[in-house]
């Protein structure tokens, strides 16, 4: 019995987050409030869109350079695409 409930708190809780997280980017699409340039080039929580910092590893060049070439070697097509 104590299993049950614990399996379907962490359902409910997880179908909740789903759901709120669902929210929250249906608003930050759709809220004119998020269209204004003030808005623009800023991180947000997933939940709640609370502006805040960005990782210190997104200016990392070698961790940028590494994802670009990773995309283009992996879901590049032809020849052609993968100069840059």
């Amino acid at each position: 019995m104590v299993a049950q409930f614990l399996v379907w708190e962490v359902i409910s809780q997880s179908m909740c987050d789903t759901a709120f997280s669902a929210a929250t980017v249906t608003k930050m699409t759709l809220d004119p409030e998020f269209g204004n340039r003030e808005k623009s080039r800023k991180y947000y929580t997933t939940v709640g869109a609370e502006e805040v910092e960005s990782n210190e590893q997104s200016y990392d060049k070698a961790l940028q350079r590494g994802l670009w070439d990773w995309t283009i070697n992996e879901l590049a097509i032809g020849d052609e695409n993968k100069t840059f």
